[in-house]
C-alpha cells in the first residue's frame, strides 16, 4: 500500500498530517562573516557597509585579527521588515572591532529592534568601539575582561 503524501488530504483516515514549517523570508541576510586579517585588502576593516533588514537570528562575526577594525556597519530596518532582533555581533580576535562603529537604525514605528548580544572575546577586541542605537536596544554585553572593551561607548 503506497500512498503519496502529496495526494493525501488532511483529515483523511489513516493518513498522517504534517503541518508546513514557516519559511525564513528570502532576501533577509542571516550572517556577515569577516574572517580576513586587517592587512588583507578584501577584509571588512576600514569599510562602511549598510545591511538592510537583516532577518531574526542574524549574526555578525569578526573572527580575525583586526577583521572589522575602523569599519562602520549599519543595520537598517524599514517598514518592510518584520524582524525584531539581531542575534549577535561577535568580535572574537585581537582588535577585531578596534575603533569600529556599529549602528542599529530602526525607522519602523512601534517595536524596537534588539541586539541580543555583543561579545568581545579577546584583548582589544572592542577597544574604541561605538554602538549607536536608534529605536533599538542592547540586551547583553559580554566583555569578560576590561582590556577587551576599553573606551567602548554605547549611545
Amino acid at each position: 500500500n503506497q500512498r503519496s503524501l502529496q495526494q493525501a488530504t488532511p483529515g483523511q483516515p489513516g493518513v498522517p498530517f504534517i503541518p508546513q514549517i514557516p519559511a525564513i523570508p528570502q532576501g533577509n541576510p542571516l550572517e556577515r562573516l569577516c574572517v580576513l586579517d586587517y592587512t588583507d585588502p578584501a577584509s571588512c576593516a576600514g569599510k562602511a557597509e549598510i545591511i538592510m533588514n537583516p532577518g531574526d537570528y542574524f549574526q555578525m562575526d569578526c573572527a580575525a585579527r583586526g577583521a572589522c577594525a575602523q569599519s562602520t556597519t549599519t543595520f537598517q530596518y524599514d517598514t518592510s521588515s518584520a524582524s525584531l532582533y539581531i542575534d549577535a555581533v561577535v568580535f572574537s580576535e585581537e582588535y577585531a572591532g578596534y575603533g569600529a562603529t556599529i549602528v542599529v537604525e530602526n525607522t519602523r514605528p512601534g517595536n524596537q529592534v534588539v541586539l541580543n548580544k555583543l561579545e568581545c572575546k579577546a584583548p582589544g577586541a572592542c577597544q574604541g568601539l561605538t554602538i549607536i542605537l536608534k529605536n533599538a536596544d542592547l540586551n547583553e554585553l559580554d566583555c569578560s575582561d576590561p582590556n577587551f572593551c576599553s573606551a567602548c561607548f554605547i549611545k
